[in-house]
């Protein structure tokens, strides 16, 4: 299933490459229902989440090992690899990390982001 969410996820960023940046990291895209927050959900969106995981899973085996989350040079702010490895099995799962970026900007802690804390999330280089 991974494997094919990452072929098309390949396909999809590639056809994605001619469009200006501006154009595919806007706010409102992923603001869905355009109510000036990002939830959870629509931030784990499958073809966003595809593009973002996959540029830290450097080995392309579907999880994030210590080694390659000590590559993505995370600051101390956002935990180190024990808090985003929920279930203490050595590997960060595509959920364990989507959930951890999505808090990890979720300054106000209310499962939302407003569009300060996205703004602050594109800001780090994490979208």
């Amino acid at each position: 299933m991974l494997g094919k969410r990452l072929g098309l996820g390949c396909v999809v960023l590639l056809a994605l490459a001619a469009t200006p940046a501006w154009a595919i990291s806007t706010f409102d895209q992923f603001d869905r229902n355009h109510d000036g927050r990002i939830t959870r959900d629509e931030y784990e969106s499958p073809l966003r989440f595809v593009g973002l995981f996959a540029r830290h899973d450097l080995d392309h085996d579907g999880v994030i090992e210590q080694s390659e989350f000590e590559a993505m040079g995370v600051p101390g702010r956002y935990g180190d690899f024990a808090t985003w490895d929920g279930d203490d099995d050595g590997r960060i799962t595509p959920r364990e990390f989507l959930h951890d970026v999505h808090s990890a900007f979720d300054a106000d802690g209310n499962g939302r982001w407003a569009e300060s804390e996205w703004k602050a999330a594109r800001a780090a280089d994490w979208l």
